[in-house]
């Protein structure tokens, strides 16, 4: 068996584990909110959380895999000595996987971005020294780290605010769900079909601008706001007149919907977004093994 063949095998395989560990600790940031709220069973959630998340992984993970694989160490910084590079990145994978997989045992939702990123900047310090770094993109990653929990958090402050004013706080919830039920719906299909088509769907060469995709997006929300509506009315018929338990209810299993579907846009993000943690090393690795240098592009096969 030759050299680059073993190393293949056991980049392959840290690559794998990495990508398990990943799977058994952040699903839960998709499905957590779905189980606990019973919209979902556990096993449902785990159905739903693999289709969505091998669909972002195939269909849109390759750009974030770039970011890992040559957007945090200069690959130049190691004077053309593509063994260090290759043997670097399979340090870190196996780092973050052994670090993922102690984390999950003992029931802590660590980040598996801080994981790998901090695993190859460790590698690149050691390697290359400060200058092996690439800072600035350094500095855009820490930031997302202080922005989405930010962002989200204002966000779901203001909507859940406007839900709880605007028809679980009225005098008749069922009757203000009839009319903003559709709301919601042509919202939340917007978003996550704005989110998928525009600049998302890049190995699918979509190339759509803003427009194109706010349209498109508008045009899947107009449809489902429609669909729902025919839906909620035959659903809520003769409802109105219940007690403010049971209109309570009826209102929460609307929104059940909802929860899903935003349940499986969120694994699908994730599956593009974090699959890159686990190949990103790898692509590097077989690309290097594959030309013999550090080069600035690189396809990430299929399979990987």
């Amino acid at each position: 068996m030759s050299f680059e063949l073993i190393v293949i095998l056991i980049a392959s395989t840290a690559g794998f584990y990495m990508a398990w560990n990943i799977g058994a600790n952040d699903v839960a940031n998709a499905m957590g909110t779905s189980v606990g709220s019973k919209a979902l069973t556990l096993r449902q959630a785990v159905l739903i959380a693999a289709i969505f998340e091998l669909a972002g992984a195939v269909l849109v993970g390759s750009h974030v895999t770039e970011t890992v694989r040559k957007g945090i160490v200069d690959p130049a910084a190691f004077g053309g000595d593509v063994n260090i590079y290759v043997f670097g990145m399979m340090a870190a994978l196996m780092a973050a996987a052994i670090w993922l997989h102690l984390a999950t045992k003992l029931g802590l939702p660590v980040s598996t971005s801080h994981s790998i990123v901090g695993a190859v900047a460790g590698f690149g310090l050691i390697a290359g020294g400060w200058d092996a770094l690439n800072w600035p993109k350094m500095g855009q990653i820490a930031a997302s780290w202080f922005t989405s929990p930010v962002c989200g958090g204002l966000i779901g402050f203001v909507v859940f605010r406007f839900i709880r004013k605007g028809i679980l706080d009225t005098q008749n919830p069922v009757r203000r769900i009839r009319w903003l039920a559709p709301v919601f719906v042509f919202l939340t299909v917007l978003v996550i079909a704005l989110a998928t088509v525009y600049k998302g769907l890049k190995n699918l060469k979509l190339d759509l601008d803003l427009p194109q995709a706010m349209m498109i997006g508008c045009g899947f929300g107009l449809v489902s706001a429609l669909v729902s509506m025919g839906l909620v009315v035959k659903y809520l018929r003769g409802k109105d007149d219940l007690d403010i338990g049971d209109q309570f209810h009826c209102v929460e299993r609307i929104f059940r919907y909802l929860q899903i579907m935003t349940a499986a846009a969120v694994a699908f993000a994730h599956g593009s977004n974090d699959v890159a943690n686990a190949v990103g090393p790898l692509a590097g690795i077989l690309n290097v093994l594959a030309t013999g240098e550090i080069s600035a592009k690189a396809a990430v096969p299929f399979w990987v």
